[in-house]
């Protein structure tokens, strides 16, 4: 790897397959946590929870929900541009680049306005 110039897509690349595995844990992790919480008591139901998180301050739910939101916004885009690549569009150099530059802004445009709401 140190004979490599990482460039956007190689961070884009990573990125989409660190925040694909990343959004897997999550769901499947939330999803046996709440499957098996009644036999364990943990006690873990969505009232308790959004008692819980109402009582953050406001600085750290907006860290969360943009933790939260980014990786799914970013890979969505940029699983589109993987899509738009599929059928054989911008996979000029200008191109990657542009459809790049594009997925990083709408991602952080878009996980802004998630997280304002």
């Amino acid at each position: 790897m140190t004979i490599y110039q990482p460039q956007i897509t190689w961070y884009m690349s990573a990125s989409h397959r660190v925040t694909g595995g990343i959004l897997a844990a999550v769901f499947y992790g939330g999803a046996i946590a709440y499957a098996i919480q009644g036999p364990l008591g943990l006690g873990l139901n969505s009232d308790a929870l959004v008692a819980e998180i109402a009582t953050l301050p406001t600085s750290l739910k907006l860290i969360g929900k943009f933790s939260l939101a980014f990786p799914f916004v970013y890979h969505s885009f940029n699983g589109v541009r993987h899509l738009i690549w599929d059928t054989g569009n911008a996979l000029t150099l200008k191109g990657v680049y542009t459809t790049g530059y594009t997925v990083l802004g709408l991602s952080t445009i878009s996980t802004l306005g998630l997280c304002l709401i």
